[in-house]
């Protein structure tokens, strides 16, 4: 074959052969990898951050009168979304004074929040960083305002334990002052991927996500996870804008589908509205859906029709390092503590316990909570991995009665509506 142009054009040169032979080569082995994956260059989730700068040597400030502690989120127990996590919070400072606080200095809760996180909600966090003495954060309520707050701890140098954040890249940013307790939509991906192909969803399934940050970033991590790849694509892929105060007419072809399963992935409030939407079309197959189906928030809103829907399980009140937790959470608040509410206190006893052992110091307190004892938690033994995610193993869990309970082999086929 000759290295000619078409049409009788001057034959190429020398060096422009050779850059088309190596270019060539280059397309064939690259098209030949294709099916491996690639090296990567820089693995985050194998990686574990340090914090080498100053300030271990810093003695504790002069006059200290109590030990401030930020909490990323309304202060309100009667806030219809966020209002377990301000409980649980409350509840883990109360008891911690019960006991004396620190040498005698009160914990106290700093709150900063708005309807708006990234306008002035963030700000006000930033000036009680950098104003109030705040020794650590415990936040976001979410995982837009978990990364919102990063942006601020990542200069501050300070702490921040993630309660209610599951997006695994707050982790991957390579910031030490980063710990997230709840387990990741990477960790919870397969859980999702088994409780669909459960109702043979090889058959047909649908998903229905919102347009917030974290539904979205839910979505494109657990779509990527092998556990779905042995899925046919979705009969139906709908994006719906949240707060919305009905979505029926949205997922009417969802609903008439004929899909075995669907996949809903939203904040608590928005998925419950989806769900009853999908009920009141009478779509009567399985509705599964992320961590957020969990919380209290969403049975207030779905009703009877949370009835047989599956998610991940990421606090069991019924598990015996809860039952005590659980009992004094109902005595103070006359309410049973949902996932956030339950991850927001163990939050806030790993910083009054990590304050206890360094000391009003902030790397020092980072270094405490970073080599925290494997003791359980309400929600179970904490054990961090390389990027500072918790490790504990996740399972299924199903609404029944206004109950959340483990998934167990034909259960569900007892609680799920019948065709």
């Amino acid at each position: 074959m000759s290295l000619r142009s078409c049409r009788g054009a001057a034959p190429l040169r020398p060096y422009a052969a050779a850059v088309l032979v190596a270019s060539y080569a280059l397309g064939a082995a690259v098209a030949g990898a294709q099916d491996s994956p690639p090296t990567p260059y820089f693995d985050a989730r194998a990686h574990t951050p340090e914090y080498v700068g100053p300030g271990r040597e810093l003695p504790p400030p002069e006059g200290l009168t109590e030990i401030n502690v930020a909490f990323f989120g309304p202060a309100d127990a009667n806030d219809p979304e966020w209002g377990d996590a301000w409980r649980g919070a409350t509840l883990a400072v109360e008891e911690a004074n019960a006991k004396k606080g620190y040498h005698g200095l009160p914990f106290r809760l700093l709150s900063a929040w708005s309807e708006n996180p990234w306008g002035s909600g963030v700000a006000d966090l930033a000036k009680l960083v950098y104003t109030r003495g705040v020794w650590a954060i415990v936040g976001g309520v979410n995982g837009a305002a978990t990364h919102l707050a990063e942006q601020i701890v990542v200069k501050a140098q300070l702490s921040l334990v993630n309660p209610g954040g599951t997006d695994p890249s707050v982790n991957f940013t390579n910031v030490p002052w980063m710990f997230t307790l709840p387990g990741t939509d990477d960790r919870q991906a397969p859980l999702l991927g088994r409780a669909l192909a459960d109702r043979h969803a090889a058959d047909g399934w649908s998903v229905v996500t919102t347009t917030d940050r974290d539904a979205a970033s839910a979505w494109r991590t657990i779509s990527a996870a092998p556990a779905l790849h042995g899925l046919p694509t979705p009969l139906h892929q709908v994006v719906v804008a949240a707060s919305q105060s009905n979505y029926a007419e949205s997922l009417v072809d969802v609903a008439r589908s004929g899909s075995r399963a669907v996949l809903v992935l939203a904040g608590a409030r928005d998925a419950a509205r989806i769900v009853r939407a999908l009920r009141l079309q009478d779509y009567r197959g399985r509705i599964v859906g992320g961590a957020t189906l969990g919380r209290r928030a969403f049975v207030a809103e779905a009703g009877a029709d949370a009835e047989g829907v599956v998610f991940p399980l990421l606090f069991d009140p019924e598990q015996p390092e809860a039952l005590a937790f659980v009992s004094r959470f109902r005595e103070r608040w006359g309410t049973t503590p949902d996932f956030l509410a339950a991850h927001v206190y163990d939050a806030v006893q790993l910083i009054v316990d990590a304050v206890r052992r360094a000391g009003p110091n902030r790397v020092l307190i980072r270094d405490a909570i970073a080599t925290s004892p494997a003791s359980p938690g309400v929600c179970g033994t904490v054990t961090w991995d390389p990027t500072g995610r918790n490790t504990r193993p996740l399972t299924l869990g199903i609404w029944h009665d206004g109950r959340t309970g483990r998934l167990t082999a034909g259960v569900g086929d007892a609680r799920e509506p019948k065709p």
